[in-house]
C-alpha cells in the first residue's frame, strides 16, 4: 500500500514540477526511493534530467516496464527495445530495428548504414529530387522496373550489362530527331594529304579476294557479334569515299591521256 501511494504522490509531484517548470531560474533537484529528478537553467534556457537511485537499475523511462518502451540508459535513448551501440534506436517488437542512427548516418532497417540515409527495402514517395530539381515519376517504373542503375551503368528495358565499355544499356531501340557522335580520333581527311600512300586498286582486289571485305571495315562476322559502332564506322566509311573519289580522279586522268593519244594517233592518219 505504501509503494502505491508513494507511486501516485510521485507522480503528483512531477505534473506540478513540470507544470512550474518554466518559471523556475534556479536549480531544483527531487529525491524519492528510486528517482532523482533535477531542474536547472536560465531565461530561454531550462534542463531537465532524470537518475536512477539504485545502480543495479539504470533504467529510467517515462512508462518503463517489460517491454521497455522508452527506456534511458546511461545517456542512450531506446524506443522498443535497449541496444548499447546506439545513440539513439528506434525499435518494434515484430520487425527489428526500424531506426539506426550511426556515425551521422541515418539507417532504416539497416543496423550498418554507410550513407547519410541508407534504407533497406522500397521507398515509396510522392516526389523526386536530385540537388533541389524535381523529377518526374514517370521515369521509374512502379510494376516492371523498365529501368535500372548498376556500378554507375544505367539500363532502359534490360539489366544485362555483360558487354563492357558501355555506361547506356537499351533493348529494342532508340528513336531520337538527332544523335550527335563526337569521336576522339582523327577523320579520314588526312588521305587528301600528299604524303598519304593510295593503295593501289590491284592490292585492294587481292584483299578483297582473300577477306571477303573491304580494308578497314568490319566483316559481317564482326558486326554480328560486337555490333556496330556508329563513330568508328561512319569515319572508316567516309576514309573508303575519299579513297574512291581519289581513284576516280586518277582514273579520269588516265582516261583523258588515253583520248588524247587517240587523237593524236587518228590526225597521223
Amino acid at each position: 500500500m505504501k509503494s502505491i501511494e508513494n507511486k501516485t504522490m510521485m507522480k503528483i509531484i512531477l505534473i506540478v514540477l513540470v507544470l512550474l517548470f518554466p518559471y523556475m531560474g534556479n536549480s531544483q533537484t527531487l529525491q524519492g526511493e528510486r528517482l532523482t529528478l533535477s531542474l536547472s537553467g536560465e531565461e530561454h534556457s531550462n534542463i531537465a534530467s532524470f537518475s536512477s537511485r539504485n545502480p543495479e537499475a539504470p533504467y529510467v523511462s517515462w512508462y518503463h516496464n517489460i517491454n521497455n518502451e522508452v527506456p534511458v540508459r546511461y545517456g542512450y535513448i531506446q524506443v522498443g527495445k535497449f541496444s548499447e551501440n546506439h545513440k539513439l534506436f528506434l525499435f518494434t517488437t515484430q520487425n527489428g530495428a526500424n531506426f539506426n542512427f550511426r556515425g551521422g548516418n541515418v539507417g532504416i532497417n539497416n543496423a550498418f548504414p554507410s550513407y547519410l540515409l541508407d534504407v533497406a527495402g522500397r521507398v515509396n514517395a510522392t516526389e523526386y529530387l536530385i540537388n533541389g530539381v524535381p523529377l518526374q515519376p514517370s521515369l521509374w517504373s512502379h510494376s516492371s522496373e523498365n529501368i535500372h542503375f548498376t556500378n554507375g551503368k544505367v539500363g532502359i528495358g534490360t539489366s544485362n550489362f555483360s558487354k563492357e565499355g558501355f555506361q547506356l544499356y537499351v533493348k529494342e531501340g532508340v528513336l531520337a530527331e538527332k544523335i550527335v557522335v563526337k569521336l576522339e580520333s582523327a577523320w579520314g581527311d588526312y588521305v587528301f594529304e600528299p604524303e598519304y600512300k593510295l593503295k593501289p586498286l590491284s592490292e585492294v582486289e587481292t584483299y578483297i579476294k582473300a577477306h571477303k571485305h573491304l580494308p578497314e571495315i568490319p566483316s559481317a562476322s564482326e558486326i554480328e557479334k560486337n555490333g556496330v559502332n556508329l563513330g568508328e564506322m561512319d569515319a572508316a566509311m567516309m576514309k573508303k569515299i575519299e579513297e574512291l573519289t581519289l581513284y576516280m580522279i586518277e582514273l579520269k586522268k588516265e582516261n583523258d591521256a588515253l583520248k588524247q593519244r587517240v587523237e593524236e594517233l587518228e590526225k597521223k592518219d
